[in-house]
């Protein structure tokens, strides 16, 4: 088997068994999802790309074929954190933000430091914590007392 073929299908496997992919289905299913009337079907799903951070899938885009046609090309991605620091001076209350490149819009971005949860763990405080530190180039800590707000 060609190479370039395993590699595909262990990547489209993978993706088909992730949390990522299984929330989903989940969510289809549930007594709110799109399936649970019995007005639509899911016929078919192709995996598009798989992106992975590491050893573990960062990103999915697939397409979902729906009996009744909705527009239906996903993008899923899991839980994901964000901070928000606010520096007091002079009165004055300013949010501290990090530059990052986006190359959908082919520049550079002003946003608050973000990291993805890894998957299952759902360790917010430290996910945030490590963003933050290694966003800003700073050095933060577990011991700070965190206000969340998790929406």
């Amino acid at each position: 088997m060609d190479l370039g073929i395993r590699f595909f299908l262990f990547h489209t496997l993978n993706a088909i068994d992730s949390s990522l992919f299984k929330q989903w289905l989940h969510n289809l299913q549930s007594e709110i999802g799109i399936l649970a009337d019995g007005t639509l079907a899911l016929r078919q799903v192709l995996i598009q790309g798989v992106d992975m951070f590491g050893r573990r899938i960062g990103f999915l885009k697939f397409k979902a074929d729906i009996y009744k046609p909705v527009p239906g090309i996903v993008f899923a991605r899991g839980p994901a954190v964000t901070v928000l620091i606010l520096l007091e001076s002079d009165g004055e209350t300013y949010a501290v933000l990090t530059e990052q490149a986006r190359v959908p819009t082919g520049r550079i971005i002003l946003e608050l430091p973000t990291g993805m949860l890894d998957d299952d763990k759902g360790d917010f405080v430290g996910t945030a914590v490590r963003e933050a530190s290694l966003s800003l180039s700073l050095s933060l800590s577990l011991s700070l007392s965190p206000i969340l707000f998790i929406a």
